[in-house]
């Protein structure tokens, strides 16, 4: 049986999507053939805008506007623009006394354990974050041959490694606590399934205000996931460059629902999220800790005419 006519129409322009620039206004006309008349091409403009600044996006443009198949999940990240906020020079001691909001993801104690360190500066009236991780793994992990990018990032000392088979907090602990006498800590924040010894334990060293948990759920985590997207593309997003995070990041996948909220999830158990997910609390807290701008109406009242 022969395939009509509209299914091979629709087959081509999906084959000459995939071919080209999804992002070309060549290839909306192609894949539009009602371009400008009943579909409006402005409209469609400015979904390949939206797409190209947050990735999580582009399966939904690709699929409703282009006619290209693609798999169920999207990547998050823009690994070029998110390549351009390296910058190698960046120490963490240029922010001593400043403040400094924590987030870890120690869930796991046979694997990696990661936790972030977010400063924020103002610059020309806009928040730029500056972003230092911390990653903890097992030796028995590091040294196992299928694991040659851990054992490389040890050798590189991106990579902390905790004699043994497992995690031990004891180190964590300990850095994080140095931490805090270096910055002006303003939250240490965790997911609520990992290292409850360990948050009890800062809990007590801190203040129990400082140590939160916060709830692995959409809510909580979409925003942070979409300043963070923000942040890359506008140039107002840094890290030293180091690779573990950088990895991390790639590996994040998220799949906007129907009201364009995110959130971070993986595809495969060995491609690793935990840094990305702590940079995300991270930047949740310092959000939140931002002063917001205060309405007319607080200073002057209502006026009657």
């Amino acid at each position: 049986m022969k395939p009509s006519i509209a299914a091979v129409g629709d087959q081509a322009a999906s084959h000459w999507s995939l071919r080209h620039d999804w992002t070309s206004e060549e290839a909306l006309r192609k894949a539009n053939p009602n371009y400008g008349v009943s579909v409006s091409a402005d409209f469609l403009k400015q979904q390949i805008l939206e797409a190209r600044q947050q990735a999580a996006k582009q399966n939904i443009v690709k699929t409703k506007h282009l006619n290209i198949w693609v798999g169920a999940s999207a990547a998050w990240m823009n690994m070029e623009a998110w390549s351009k906020c390296a910058d190698p020079s960046l120490t963490i001691e240029e922010f001593r006394g400043e403040e400094c909001w924590i987030a870890g993801d120690l869930s796991a104690k046979v694997d990696i354990a990661s936790y972030v360190r977010v400063f924020v500066r103002k610059q020309e009236g806009k928040l730029h974050y500056y972003a230092f991780a911390n990653h903890y793994l097992p030796e028995e992990r590091i040294i196992d041959p299928r694991n040659q990018h851990y054992l490389r990032w040890k050798t590189e000392s991106q990579l902390t490694s905790i004699p043994g088979a497992e995690i031990q907090f004891a180190q964590i602990k300990t850095d994080m606590l140095e931490d805090a006498r270096r910055f002006h800590v303003r939250c240490v924040a965790f997911d609520p399934w990992g290292a409850l010894q360990l948050q009890q334990e800062l809990a007590k060293e801190l203040s129990e205000d400082t140590v939160i948990t916060i709830p692995q759920q959409t809510r909580y985590l979409s925003e942070p996931m979409k300043e963070i997207e923000a942040a890359v593309m506008a140039g107002r997003f840094h890290y030293n460059g180091e690779k573990p995070l950088s990895w991390m990041i790639s590996n994040v996948v998220a799949r906007a629902d129907a009201n364009g909220n995110i959130f971070p999830r993986k595809e495969k158990p060995d491609n690793k999220i935990d840094g990305a997910v702590a940079l995300i609390m991270a930047i949740s807290r310092a959000m939140v800790a931002q002063p917001k701008s205060r309405s007319v109406y607080a200073s002057r009242g209502l006026l009657t005419l």
